[in-house]
């Protein structure tokens, strides 16, 4: 007859996993600052993004079209946009005061910037798409 395996061992990691309780998800207080990435597919990635005091993100941009909602804190976003005026181009800096509710979209290229207003962090679904191909070369 052929030696019973012992269970103690299964039944001890068990037990272990039932003390643990079950997996918390981290909410965004959790984070001093950074983005979570909460779904991707092959066409978007949403991100939940917090920005602390003193965290803003320096001026930057992106290949691809970016968008999103505030949920909570207030801040300034900066575009840099680039003009043009008959032979000249000009830079023109648009500025817009975000808070809970309100919705951004920032174009391809454009060279951005946030900024805190007060002491709140601010956080944000943001949605980052990417760029789709087909047939007739690349959209975005």
């Amino acid at each position: 007859m052929p030696a019973r395996r012992p269970t103690h061992g299964r039944r001890a990691r068990s037990s272990a996993r039932r003390r643990a309780g079950p997996e918390r998800r981290p909410s965004p207080s959790d984070w001093s600052s950074g983005r979570k990435i909460v779904a991707a597919t092959d066409e978007a990635t949403f991100a939940l993004v917090r920005i602390g005091p003193g965290r803003a993100p320096e001026i930057h941009s992106h290949q691809e079209p970016q968008m999103g909602v505030i949920i909570s804190g207030t801040g300034v976003h900066r575009m840099i946009l680039s003009v043009r005026r008959g032979r000249r181009t000009v830079k023109q800096v648009t500025e817009l005061l975000l808070r809970p509710g309100d919705c951004y979209f920032i174009p391809p290229g454009v060279p951005h910037e946030f900024q805190l207003e007060g002491s709140r962090p601010v956080v944000a679904l943001d949605v980052t798409l990417a760029k789709l191909r087909h047939r007739g070369g690349t959209r975005a």
